[in-house]
Protein backbone atom coordinates (compact mmCIF):
# COMPACT_ATOMS: atom_id res chain seq x y z
CA UNK A 1 0.00 0.00 0.00
CA UNK A 2 1.02 3.87 -0.35
CA UNK A 3 0.46 7.17 1.18
CA UNK A 4 -0.86 9.97 -1.15
CA UNK A 5 -0.77 13.05 0.98
CA UNK A 6 -3.28 15.79 -0.88
CA UNK A 7 -2.36 19.89 -0.86
CA UNK A 8 -5.09 22.09 -2.08
CA UNK A 9 -3.96 25.56 -3.75
CA UNK A 10 -6.29 28.52 -5.22
CA UNK A 11 -4.91 29.17 -8.78
CA UNK A 12 -3.09 32.10 -7.96
CA UNK A 13 -0.69 30.18 -5.89
CA UNK A 14 0.35 27.98 -8.80
CA UNK A 15 3.43 30.29 -8.65
CA UNK A 16 4.57 28.93 -5.28
CA UNK A 17 3.99 25.38 -6.67
CA UNK A 18 6.36 25.82 -9.39
CA UNK A 19 9.25 27.57 -7.63
CA UNK A 20 8.54 24.64 -4.43
CA UNK A 21 9.35 21.51 -7.67
CA UNK A 22 12.22 23.75 -8.99
CA UNK A 23 13.75 23.44 -5.20
CA UNK A 24 13.46 19.70 -5.48
CA UNK A 25 16.85 18.19 -6.95
CA UNK A 26 16.54 15.59 -9.75
CA UNK A 27 13.16 15.91 -10.39
CA UNK A 28 11.82 14.97 -13.57
CA UNK A 29 8.77 14.09 -15.48
CA UNK A 30 6.96 11.29 -16.57
CA UNK A 31 4.39 10.54 -18.73
CA UNK A 32 2.83 13.37 -20.50
CA UNK A 33 0.20 15.99 -19.40
CA UNK A 34 -3.27 14.06 -20.20
CA UNK A 35 -6.64 14.58 -19.29
CA UNK A 36 -7.93 12.30 -16.82
CA UNK A 37 -12.22 11.42 -16.79
CA UNK A 38 -13.07 9.37 -13.36
CA UNK A 39 -16.93 8.24 -12.85
CA UNK A 40 -17.82 7.57 -9.40
CA UNK A 41 -20.08 4.96 -8.37
CA UNK A 42 -21.92 4.35 -5.12
CA UNK A 43 -24.85 2.86 -3.75
CA UNK A 44 -28.42 4.92 -2.90
CA UNK A 45 -26.94 6.18 0.24
CA UNK A 46 -24.24 7.56 -0.78
CA UNK A 47 -22.15 5.53 1.55
CA UNK A 48 -18.81 6.16 -0.28
CA UNK A 49 -18.76 9.81 0.13
CA UNK A 50 -20.51 9.64 3.63
CA UNK A 51 -17.84 7.23 4.79
CA UNK A 52 -15.10 10.02 3.68
CA UNK A 53 -16.97 12.75 5.37
CA UNK A 54 -16.88 11.09 8.63
CA UNK A 55 -13.23 9.61 8.48
CA UNK A 56 -13.99 6.08 8.36
CA UNK A 57 -10.78 4.52 8.68
CA UNK A 58 -11.50 1.90 6.01
CA UNK A 59 -13.27 2.54 3.08
CA UNK A 60 -13.75 2.21 -0.62
CA UNK A 61 -14.34 4.28 -3.52
CA UNK A 62 -15.53 2.79 -7.23
CA UNK A 63 -14.30 4.70 -9.88
CA UNK A 64 -14.05 3.86 -13.68
CA UNK A 65 -11.51 5.66 -15.47
CA UNK A 66 -9.64 6.77 -19.09
CA UNK A 67 -7.84 9.43 -20.37
CA UNK A 68 -7.64 11.83 -22.97
CA UNK A 69 -10.26 10.60 -25.37
CA UNK A 70 -9.30 7.01 -25.24
CA UNK A 71 -12.39 5.28 -24.64
CA UNK A 72 -11.39 1.82 -25.93
CA UNK A 73 -8.76 1.70 -23.10
CA UNK A 74 -10.38 1.97 -19.96
CA UNK A 75 -10.03 1.13 -16.11
CA UNK A 76 -12.02 0.13 -13.42
CA UNK A 77 -10.61 0.88 -10.16
CA UNK A 78 -11.70 0.22 -6.30
CA UNK A 79 -9.38 2.16 -4.08
CA UNK A 80 -9.15 1.02 -0.57
CA UNK A 81 -7.87 2.98 1.95
CA UNK A 82 -6.75 1.89 5.78
CA UNK A 83 -5.83 4.33 7.98
CA UNK A 84 -3.21 6.70 6.19
CA UNK A 85 -2.46 4.25 3.82
CA UNK A 86 -4.36 3.57 0.15
CA UNK A 87 -4.16 0.89 -2.53
CA UNK A 88 -5.92 0.45 -5.77
CA UNK A 89 -7.57 -2.74 -7.54
CA UNK A 90 -7.58 -2.34 -10.94
CA UNK A 91 -9.24 -4.44 -14.03
CA UNK A 92 -8.62 -3.29 -17.39
CA UNK A 93 -11.31 -3.73 -19.99
CA UNK A 94 -11.07 -4.55 -23.33
CA UNK A 95 -14.00 -2.77 -24.27
CA UNK A 96 -14.78 0.39 -25.44
CA UNK A 97 -16.92 2.12 -22.76
CA UNK A 98 -20.62 1.89 -23.46
CA UNK A 99 -22.19 5.20 -22.13
CA UNK A 100 -25.85 4.24 -23.23
CA UNK A 101 -25.15 1.37 -20.56
CA UNK A 102 -23.28 3.20 -17.99
CA UNK A 103 -25.64 2.49 -15.14
CA UNK A 104 -24.47 -0.91 -15.05
CA UNK A 105 -21.63 -0.96 -15.75
CA UNK A 106 -20.16 -1.15 -12.08
CA UNK A 107 -21.47 -4.07 -10.42
CA UNK A 108 -20.86 -7.31 -9.30
CA UNK A 109 -22.89 -9.32 -12.03
CA UNK A 110 -21.02 -7.40 -14.96
CA UNK A 111 -19.72 -10.15 -17.33
CA UNK A 112 -16.68 -8.73 -18.13
CA UNK A 113 -14.88 -8.45 -14.68
CA UNK A 114 -12.86 -12.05 -15.31
CA UNK A 115 -10.74 -11.36 -12.47
CA UNK A 116 -11.83 -13.16 -9.32
CA UNK A 117 -9.31 -10.85 -7.21
CA UNK A 118 -11.49 -7.70 -8.69
CA UNK A 119 -14.93 -9.11 -7.88
CA UNK A 120 -14.53 -10.05 -4.32
CA UNK A 121 -13.98 -6.15 -3.62
CA UNK A 122 -16.93 -5.13 -5.01
CA UNK A 123 -19.87 -4.44 -2.59
CA UNK A 124 -23.13 -6.49 -2.94
CA UNK A 125 -24.82 -3.26 -2.89
CA UNK A 126 -25.99 -2.01 -6.07
CA UNK A 127 -23.52 0.78 -7.28
CA UNK A 128 -24.94 3.58 -9.93
CA UNK A 129 -23.02 6.50 -11.34
CA UNK A 130 -23.29 9.58 -8.92
CA UNK A 131 -20.12 12.03 -10.71
CA UNK A 132 -17.90 12.65 -13.62
CA UNK A 133 -14.89 14.18 -12.55
CA UNK A 134 -12.32 15.38 -15.61
CA UNK A 135 -8.99 17.66 -14.93
CA UNK A 136 -5.69 18.17 -16.22
CA UNK A 137 -2.78 16.01 -14.76
CA UNK A 138 0.93 16.41 -14.96
CA UNK A 139 3.31 13.52 -13.42
CA UNK A 140 7.01 13.83 -11.22
CA UNK A 141 8.86 12.05 -9.82
CA UNK A 142 11.93 12.16 -7.70
CA UNK A 143 13.79 8.91 -6.67
CA UNK A 144 10.79 6.55 -5.39
CA UNK A 145 8.85 9.21 -5.19
CA UNK A 146 5.52 10.59 -7.36
CA UNK A 147 3.94 14.36 -7.34
CA UNK A 148 1.13 14.54 -9.18
CA UNK A 149 -0.72 18.47 -9.93
CA UNK A 150 -4.23 18.51 -11.10
CA UNK A 151 -6.31 21.32 -12.15
CA UNK A 152 -9.09 22.37 -14.53
CA UNK A 153 -11.01 20.28 -12.90
CA UNK A 154 -15.30 19.74 -13.75
CA UNK A 155 -17.64 18.39 -12.03
CA UNK A 156 -20.94 16.76 -13.68
CA UNK A 157 -23.53 15.04 -11.70
CA UNK A 158 -25.25 12.22 -13.04
CA UNK A 159 -28.60 12.55 -13.52
CA UNK A 160 -31.35 9.93 -14.94
CA UNK A 161 -29.54 9.28 -17.90
CA UNK A 162 -26.63 12.16 -18.20
CA UNK A 163 -23.96 14.03 -17.09
CA UNK A 164 -25.53 17.46 -16.56
CA UNK A 165 -23.91 20.98 -14.99
CA UNK A 166 -20.41 20.66 -15.85
CA UNK A 167 -19.29 22.95 -12.60
CA UNK A 168 -15.76 24.25 -12.29
CA UNK A 169 -13.41 24.20 -9.86
CA UNK A 170 -10.46 26.32 -9.77
CA UNK A 171 -8.68 24.90 -7.18
CA UNK A 172 -5.43 23.46 -8.14
CA UNK A 173 -4.92 19.76 -6.09
CA UNK A 174 -0.87 18.47 -5.51
CA UNK A 175 0.00 14.84 -4.59
CA UNK A 176 2.88 13.66 -3.05
CA UNK A 177 2.78 9.38 -3.38
CA UNK A 178 4.56 6.73 -2.19
CA UNK A 179 5.19 3.10 -0.92
CA UNK A 180 5.20 2.16 2.63
CA UNK A 181 8.39 0.58 2.25
CA UNK A 182 10.20 4.53 1.00
CA UNK A 183 8.48 6.09 3.95
CA UNK A 184 12.18 7.96 5.19
CA UNK A 185 12.41 9.84 1.66
CA UNK A 186 8.56 10.60 1.51
CA UNK A 187 8.68 12.39 4.78
CA UNK A 188 12.05 13.90 3.38
CA UNK A 189 9.64 15.91 0.86
CA UNK A 190 7.23 16.16 2.95
CA UNK A 191 9.14 18.14 5.52
CA UNK A 192 10.72 20.23 2.66
CA UNK A 193 7.55 21.59 1.25
CA UNK A 194 5.55 24.91 1.99
CA UNK A 195 2.72 24.13 3.54
CA UNK A 196 0.86 21.06 5.17
CA UNK A 197 -1.41 17.90 3.46
CA UNK A 198 -5.14 18.21 3.87
CA UNK A 199 -7.76 15.24 3.57
CA UNK A 200 -9.63 16.00 0.03
CA UNK A 201 -11.74 13.76 -2.06
CA UNK A 202 -12.45 15.08 -5.74
CA UNK A 203 -15.74 12.55 -5.49
CA UNK A 204 -16.74 14.53 -2.29
CA UNK A 205 -15.99 18.06 -3.66
CA UNK A 206 -17.67 17.54 -6.73
CA UNK A 207 -21.22 16.33 -4.45
CA UNK A 208 -20.55 19.41 -2.51
CA UNK A 209 -20.44 21.90 -5.19
CA UNK A 210 -23.85 20.51 -6.73
CA UNK A 211 -25.47 20.51 -3.70
CA UNK A 212 -25.10 16.60 -2.56
CA UNK A 213 -23.17 16.74 0.36
CA UNK A 214 -21.46 19.45 3.18
CA UNK A 215 -17.68 19.43 2.04
CA UNK A 216 -15.13 22.28 1.84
Amino acid sequence: MRYELKYVFNSNQIYKINKWLYSIKNLKKIYKPRRVNSIYYDDAEFTCAQNNIDGISERKKYRLRWYNNNINKNFYEIKLKKNKLSKKIIYKSKNEINFHNIKKLFSYENINFEDINFKKHLTDKSLEPKLKVSYDRVYYITGKVRITIDKNLIFSLFDNFSFSRNLKDERIILEIKFEENNFIDGLQLINNCFTSPVRFSKYVRGLSLCGIANYF
